[in-house]
């Protein structure tokens, strides 16, 4: 990990296989939903911890007003968000500006053309019907509406509400992105030309991280939170 670098985004993805090794180290809590994820949040904390060079203790996550999450007292920005789907997790950091990234399997069509029909301009169902493979347009478009959403911090149903509405360049720039076979994602940022880089942690990779932030406490402390 290259934790100087100032002004590349990083995109992380992990197999949720790698990240059910954290269930260990998840404390139980009881006022959270089963949906709340707790091996993400964990997850994201020893990546920011990583980033920071701090013990894991001292990442402490709070939520904006729109439920977007963000690092209690940062000496200094780190921008980050969260996608997961199928067998991945991702996650966009950065230090230079907000970031949105979403990450879809690829699935039945039978969805996807309601939701098509509801939410998308005349433009974009016609892109998806005339498209080689319908499904994967249809994802394609789906996976930048929920980036930029990400990146505004807002609900994707607040994005999909103007359906006649194309990406508007004025508040982000939107990419496709090619993370894995079989899912599309996209990445929302304030930069057009943004650099990225791509890194899958494995297994070995996320015991090693586990075993060094274990090191700096006696006795082990809860993670889980």
């Amino acid at each position: 990990m290259s934790a100087d670098r100032k002004q590349l985004l990083d995109i992380w993805l992990i197999e949720q296989q790698t990240l059910a090794l954290l269930d260990d180290f998840v404390v139980p809590d009881k006022h959270r939903s089963a949906k709340a994820f707790p091996q993400s949040r964990l997850m994201l904390r020893l990546l920011l911890a990583q980033y920071r060079q701090q013990p894991l203790a001292t990442i402490n996550l709070l939520e904006g007003d729109k439920g977007k999450p963000y690092l209690q007292a940062s000496p200094e920005p780190l921008h980050f968000n969260v996608s997961h789907s199928g067998d991945y997790w991702a996650c966009a950091v950065s230090r230079s500006g907000a970031v949105g990234l979403d990450i879809e399997k690829l699935r039945s069509t039978s969805p996807a053309a309601r939701l098509a029909r509801r939410f998308f301009s005349d433009k974009e169902q016609r892109c998806i019907e005339q498209a080689a493979s319908p499904v994967h347009k249809f994802f394609e478009l789906w996976t930048q509406k929920e980036a930029r959403a990400k990146w505004l911090g807002c609900s994707i149903f607040q994005v999909l509400s103007n359906t006649q509405a194309d990406e508007d360049e004025s508040d982000c720039y939107i990419q496709a992105l090619h993370l894995v076979d079989g899912y599309k994602a996209a990445l929302a940022t304030a930069d057009r030309h943004v650099d990225y880089l791509v890194h899958r942690l494995d297994a070995a990779a996320l015991l090693d991280w586990i075993q060094s932030h274990l090191q700096m406490h006696e006795p082990p402390p809860t993670i889980g939170e």
